[in-house]
């Protein structure tokens, strides 16, 4: 029977009381089934996606690079190729930090490393934003009302929208973003968060999901 390689073997865990096993990988995210197909197939896009990488440094190629990385690993990759061989202008940067932050599923995770790529590498946060949504930003009033939804107020993700908020909000129970649902009441308390804020400690308005998103500069 085909044996999974060293890497991927090593990235074997268990994510359930019943021994669910999965592979977690930056290039191979999937349940793990200790079979040939399994192994093979994970062997293979393994392979693939690393000669990929390779050849997307080597050119440079930014887009091509980030999306060979499972999504739990992009903002890792970035801030690799950011010290190593990533040289954007603002604009490019920009433009790159903006797909990236609509495509992430979970900032909250990834807070700090958030945290360098929103205020620490560029300034001119704005340039995240595309002429639309720059447009609705401009014409907000200079004092806005903003929603948040989950377990504290300290993330960057916020919204216009109550009610997209209140999804928020309870989308980390039932997804499970918690770990144990039973156990939700007593050791997690989702919310509603609002917060009325100057508009000029909002960095960028983003509308792409549908999800009227402020990020928003949280306070020290």
């Amino acid at each position: 029977m085909s044996k999974l390689n060293n890497e991927l073997a090593s990235s074997i865990r268990t994510v359930s009381e019943g021994g669910i096993e999965m592979i977690h990988h930056k290039y191979f995210v999937n349940i793990y089934f200790d079979n040939e197909f399994t192994n093979d197939q994970a062997n293979k896009t393994y392979d693939y996606k690393k000669k990929a990488v390779d050849e997307a440094i080597k050119d440079k190629d930014i887009s091509s690079y980030l999306w060979l990385h499972e999504r739990a690993y992009r903002v890792e990759a970035i801030l690799y190729a950011l010290e190593d061989w990533w040289k954007p202008s603002k604009k490019e940067y920009w433009e790159v930090i903006a797909n990236l932050w609509t495509d992430t599923e979970n900032v909250y995770e990834n807070n700090l490393a958030w945290e360098q790529l929103l205020f620490l590498e560029f300034s001119d946060s704005h340039l995240m934003m595309d002429e639309e949504d720059t447009k609705f930003f401009n014409e907000l009033p200079n004092t806005i009302t903003i929603y948040r939804g989950g377990i504290d107020d300290k993330g960057y993700s916020w919204t216009l929208d109550k009610d997209k908020a209140e999804w928020f909000a309870n989308r980390w129970v039932m997804n499970g973003n918690l770990g144990d649902k039973s156990n939700v009441t007593n050791r997690h308390k989702t919310n509603v968060f609002k917060k009325t804020i100057n508009k000029s400690d909002a960095i960028a308005y983003l509308s792409d999901r549908n999800e009227s998103e402020i990020i928003y500069r949280k306070e020290d």
